[in-house]
C-alpha cells in the first residue's frame, strides 16, 4: 500500500542506488498487475464493501487489495 512508510522506505533503497523515488516505485510496481501499488483509500473502499448491505452475501472469501502484487 502506497503509505508515507511505504514511500519513505521505497525511497531509502532507492536513493542508496543513486536512483529518485519514482524509479524506485516503478521497479516495485513492475512486477504488479496493474503496475501500481493501491492507495489507502482503494483499501477502505474495500473494507466499506464488505461492511455494506451489497456485500451481505459474501462469506467466507479472502479479498486480496494489492494491484496484483501477489495471488492467492
Amino acid at each position: 500500500m502506497w503509505t508515507d512508510k511505504v514511500k519513505d522506505f521505497i525511497g531509502s533503497l532507492a536513493a542508496s542506488r543513486g536512483m529518485s523515488l519514482q524509479e524506485g516505485y516503478d521497479e516495485v510496481a513492475a512486477d504488479m498487475d496493474l503496475r501500481r501499488l493501491q492507495s489507502p483509500e482503494e483499501t477502505a473502499d474495500a473494507v466499506l464493501f464488505l461492511a455494506s448491505d451489497p456485500a451481505r452475501a459474501v462469506t467466507g472469501h479472502c479479498l486480496v487489495v494489492n494491484c496484483g502484487e501477489y495471488h492467492h
